[in-house]
């Protein structure tokens, strides 16, 4: 549900208001696929991107709980992240690594 929050393909059903309030509480999620997506206002193609940026990104089945089927990106070596990302053949999303925040 969050890729879908998050995706470039559903965006324009939010309002502005409701797209600052997601991008602000949401972890910046895409569904794995190969092709371009938008990062911080630039275009990229997804495939490169995991890559390139596999310390901020986890890969994650979709049908799979309890930590099932994850991988962090920043336990993965550059050439291990783009193997496993050529052999998904099961829904996954990618969700950028959520910031570490202190309480209050």
């Amino acid at each position: 549900a969050v890729a879908l929050l998050s995706d470039e393909a559903t965006r324009g059903v939010f309002s502005g208001p409701e797209l600052e309030c997601l991008d602000r509480i949401l972890p910046w999620t895409r569904r794995v696929r190969p092709g371009p997506v938008t990062v911080g206002g630039r275009t990229v193609l997804l495939e490169d991107y995991a890559v390139t940026e596999r310390q901020e990104l986890i890969l994650k089945p979709v049908m799979l709980h309890g930590g099932a089927g994850v991988i962090p990106g920043w336990q993965t070596e550059p050439e291990e992240r783009q193997q496993r990302w050529a052999v998904v053949t099961t829904p996954t999303i990618t969700p950028m690594r959520a910031p570490n925040r202190q309480g209050p």
